[in-house]
């Protein structure tokens, strides 16, 4: 009876060792996304103001209009995956896996419908830009942020 009140005693003490070990091992292995969802069309030329300087990188493609449709944040394990929800109300799955390029993660990102699949390396502080589906007479845009470590 009395060894058994001894583990019953270390027990809130293990099982709260053991979570903050968890815990901590796996914030560094989690990176933070900003993700910009954007609308590129042919309807006009106009330019919402927070994708302005962005937008000026996608001189080779042939939309006049973009707007932005959405921005979130999301944390992404390496190794796991995680949902969004697009503006199409379908959804978009973000998957993070290490990358064999020092100081990089692999994302691939992907929709059941509309079918896409994109793989992507990026570094923290970078954005790059992945196109998308088709949306409403134009295509979807993700400009993709990968956020630095604290």
């Amino acid at each position: 009876m009395r060894k058994n009140f001894r583990i019953a005693r270390w027990w809130p003490i293990l099982l709260f060792l053991g979570a903050s070990h968890i815990a901590f091992a796996n914030s560094d292995n989690r990176i933070t996304l900003d993700i910009q969802v954007i609308h590129a069309s042919h309807v006009g030329k106009q330019v919402d103001a927070p994708i302005q300087k962005l937008v000026q990188s996608f001189t080779n493609l042939d939309f006049t209009s973009y707007s932005l449709k959405d921005e979130m944040k999301i944390d992404v394990q390496l190794g796991a995956s995680t949902r969004v929800q697009l503006p199409n109300k379908m959804w978009m799955q973000v998957q993070a896996q290490p990358s064999k390029q020092a100081g990089m993660v692999q994302l691939e990102i992907s929709s059941d419908k509309p079918k896409f699949k994109s793989k992507v390396n990026i570094r923290p502080g970078a954005t790059i830009a992945v196109g998308g589906p088709p949306f409403d007479n134009g295509s979807l845009i993700f400009a993709i942020t990968r956020r630095k470590s604290k």
